[in-house]
């Protein structure tokens, strides 16, 4: 689930988030099947995760990444998902139930001239009324193989508005647990390397928004990308 360069409307929005009353039985209950069954995910460099509001920048590799973040960093009630809104929520009944437990922010990858506003002033409203993290996918979509996709610069955009910190995340494993393509997950090791937070107001670079969106998800991508070759020296097994 990813911002990419998509964006929303806020009225389409507004009809697709999902009732905190709603999350708050399905979450725990999701959270204890995956626990049980797949196994708490290895945090490495939790020292890194900020204590305000901020958001998450992960490479994606399964439909069990966003499961795999709120259980490792104890999320649970407090955290939105960016949603592609083609495939989550106008999409299939399955890929509608995979959206259901979670507060989604849906986005738009088909119509990207749709305004960013609508996206910015949802995810805005989501921190004032009480929300920690957002987790964003800024490859665009699950990735196969070892390699990470190029990211797209809407997450830093988002970052850019609001003005949240970054914590750049690589998630290992999940895609043998739940790969690209099957349904049924198995048990297996998960393992969430978090590397510093990225103060967006530090990105500075050039006048533009472009450019300085540019900038700041370039330094994160960068930063994802270390993380997993970190993982490769020390001897994990990559994606």
């Amino acid at each position: 689930m990813n911002l990419g360069a998509a964006t929303v409307t806020a009225s389409r929005l507004g009809h697709s988030m999902h009732r905190p009353g709603r999350r708050g039985r399905l979450v725990p209950c999701l959270l204890a099947l995956f626990g049980r069954y797949v196994g708490a995910p290895l945090v490495i460099g939790r020292e890194h995760e900020p204590a305000g509001p901020f958001m998450i920048c992960a490479n994606h590799r399964s439909h069990v990444d966003s499961i795999a973040l709120i259980n490792g960093l104890d999320l649970a009630d407090r955290c939105a998902l960016l949603a592609a809104r083609d495939y989550f929520v106008d999409g299939g009944l399955w890929r509608r139930l995979l959206a259901l437990p979670f507060t989604v922010i849906p986005v738009e990858r088909i119509t990207p001239s749709v305004s960013m506003l609508g996206t910015i002033r949802e995810a805005r409203d989501f921190f004032c009324a009480g929300g920690q993290t957002l987790i964003s996918y800024p490859e665009g979509s699950r990735q196969t193989g070892e390699s990470i996709g190029r990211f797209k610069r809407g997450s830093a955009t988002l970052a850019l508005a609001l003005g949240l910190p970054v914590l750049p995340v690589f998630i290992d494993g999940t895609e043998r647990v739940l790969a690209k393509g099957r349904r049924v997950p198995v048990p297996g090791p998960i393992t969430l390397a978090l590397a510093p937070a990225i103060d967006p107001g530090l990105c500075m670079y050039g006048r533009s928004w472009r450019q300085r969106s540019q900038h700041l998800i370039t330094e994160i991508e960068t930063s994802v990308r270390k993380l997993a070759a970190g993982r490769t020296q020390q001897g994990g097994s990559r994606l």
